[in-house]
């Protein structure tokens, strides 16, 4: 019988936060932006059309 891998506390919860961090449009796409560059928020938020404390709340997803 197949007995399936076990995955810690720590794993899986780091694992939960990478899949949230990625599972947004908008944020895979600020990722995209900040791999080529640096921006503040407002700069960010400009970009996208999307108000600053939406970015705001978006960057510390993927802080």
């Amino acid at each position: 019988m197949h007995t399936p891998p076990t995955i810690d506390h720590e794993q899986s919860d780091a694992l939960a936060a990478l899949c949230k961090a990625s599972g947004d449009p908008l944020r895979l796409k600020v990722l995209r932006a900040l791999a080529s560059d640096s921006f503040g928020v407002l700069e960010l938020a400009q970009i996208f059309a999307v108000g600053q404390s939406g970015m705001s709340h978006h960057l510390k997803v993927l802080a």
